[in-house]
Order: C-alpha cells, then structure tokens, then sequence
C-alpha cells in the first residue's frame, strides 16, 4: 500500500471513529494495572492465609520476561509496533497467568464446600452418564489419542493464536484476545472458588477398566495440589510447580471458544475450529469434568466477551482489522 494510499484509509477510519491500537503496554495499560495489583494482593494475602511461596528454578523465566518487558518498553518508545506488540504480549500471558495461579491456589484455601454432588446431579438431570461415556471413549484407542493430544494442546494452541493474530497484522484482535484471557480467568477463578470440586475421577471413583487405556494422570493431575490446598494442610506454593485447580467452569471450554471468536473472519477460522471442537470433546474425559462444567465455560466465554465489549466501547460488527502491517 502506498503511502497516499494508507494515509487515505487513516483519515477515513479516523472519520468513522477508528483508533490505532496503541503498542505501549500493550494490551492495554490497565491490564498491566491490574496485573500489578494482584501481585500487591498476593503479597498481603500469602502470609496472612499462611501460606509460603518459593519460585524454585522459575526464576529465571521470571528474570527472562521482565527483561522482554523492558524490552518491549523500549521499543514501543521507538515506534517499534511490531515488536513492543509481540514482547508486550508473550510478557503479559506469562505475568497474569502466574499470578492468576497463585490467586487460585489461595482463593481454593478459602474452603468452601464441595459441589461435586451438585454438578453431577446437573448431569444426571440432563440425560448426560459421564461413566458410560468414559467406558465409550475407553474402548475406542484411537479416539483416546486423538482427545488426548487436542486436549494437551491448549497452551500451543493458545500461543498460536496469538502467534496467527500477530502476523495477519490484527492487532485489535490481538488485544482482544489478550484482554479476554484476563477476564475470563479472573472470573473463573472467582466461580472456581466459590463453587470447588474435586472433579469427575474423584466423585464417581470409576472402575480400573474403564479407563484403562487412559494415561493415569488425565482428568486427575491437579488433585495431588487441590485436594490439600482445600482442606488446608498444604500451605506452600511452588512457582515451579503450579498448576490449574479448577474444575468448575472448565478454563478448557472457555478458551476453546475464545480462540474460535478471536480467529472469525480469517484464513485460520477453520482449523481452529476443527481443533477446538476436538479439544471440547476431549474435556469430560481428559479434563475430568462434568457436562455442567462445560456449560458453565461456555457462559464464562459469552459473559467475558461481554464485557470486553462494554468496556472497550466496540460493537460487535465493528470493523477491527487495523493498517495491513501483518505478511500475510
């Protein structure tokens, strides 16, 4: 595009309220506001719950990404868009999703009942047997390893996203998406809190056989953490060793259906539709959660979309593609 050409469609998208995405503490200011307050908060809040924190060899990542965020600054004071986007955004999953885990470990320690009964009780009312479908997808090994996989690939997925977004130059999008992923998260961990379970492996306790060609960690992994943190008699936090503790709303079904709205309009739609429609179906099982958690996702997504859009003042047919800066 020429430059008439591209000064052209600045003045008419300025026209129509369109405004630039701004790269400096990308995604926006105040994510990293709120970033920085959870750290406050968790720093209050650790050692009046008790609790201790060791970062172990997490350090370094640490170290790492606080110079990638210094970095970005820099570049971003040098009109380096591109860049500042790219380090601002890899920084700001890293922060915000370690200090969400923290917080979920410590809202988990506020203990409050279990509601596994209730949510296998949602199941059973809408027709859903989650053991004869376990017994199903057990018998079926080449179901098992295609679940599997989509279902370990949410963190690959994830940066891909932003990874797809970045380069077809839709940095509204890209913010979006960044933005999504911290709201949706503090809502769940919110609702995760207040409504804890062990999940479906701990409440119906299957039998060996039906489950037997599933890795003996799917769907229970986080409960050698959860289980403890809830009843207190674990009172430390490993930086190097966190994990999820959520079962209900399912973090899984969230994001699938954030990384299929971000990708709307795009070359890449299709195969991250395929890849979260096999990463949902892969969540009762793999996940250990029950039907409700699933739904309980999917108005976690719609309710955080929501809001971004509230908040942000778009609408949703805006048009957000931003100067064509992306190669593809």
């Amino acid at each position: 595009m020429t430059d008439i050409a591209q000064s052209v469609e600045l003045t008419q998208r300025a026209a129509s309220g369109y405004k630039p995405v701004s790269s400096w503490f990308f995604p926006h200011p105040l994510a990293w506001i709120v970033c920085a307050i959870l750290v406050v908060v968790e720093i209050i809040w650790i050692p009046l719950a008790g609790f201790s924190l060791t970062f172990g060899a997490s350090w370094v990542e640490f170290v790492f990404f606080a110079g990638l965020l210094v970095a970005a600054a820099v570049l971003s004071h040098r009109d380096q868009d591109r860049l500042a986007i790219l380090g601002f955004t890899i920084a700001f999953f890293f922060f915000f999703g370690k200090q969400a885990n923290v917080l979920n470990y410590l809202a988990h320690a506020l203990g409050f009942p279990w509601a596994d009964a209730r949510l296998a009780q949602m199941e059973s009312v809408m027709g859903f047997d989650w053991l004869a479908h376990l017994a199903w997808i057990n018998s079926h090994p080449t179901i098992v390893n295609i679940l599997q996989q989509s279902y370990d690939m949410l963190h690959f997925f994830t940066i891909l996203t932003g990874a797809t977004l970045l380069l077809l130059g839709k940095m509204e999008r890209l913010r979006e998406f960044a933005m999504l992923f911290a709201i949706s998260m503090m809502i769940t961990i919110v609702i995760g809190a207040l409504v804890p379970a062990g999940g479906a492996y701990h409440f119906y306790q299957p039998a060996a056989e039906l489950h037997a060609n599933i890795a003996p960690h799917s769907g229970r992994f986080f409960l050698i953490h959860l289980l403890p943190v809830h009843d207190g008699t674990m009172k430390y936090i490993e930086m190097d060793h966190i994990t999820g503790l959520i079962t209900f709303p399912s973090y899984h079904m969230v994001m699938a259906l954030l990384m299929t709205w971000v990708t709307r309009r795009t070359l890449a739609f299709p195969v991250f539709v395929i890849f979260n429609v096999l990463m949902a179906s892969a969540i009762p099982v793999f996940g250990g959660h029950y039907l409700s958690d699933m739904i309980g996702g999917i108005v976690v997504a719609i309710f955080s979309v929501w809001i971004y859009y509230r908040w942000s003042g778009r609408k949703m047919g805006m048009k957000d593609d931003d100067l064509p800066i992306g190669i593809l």
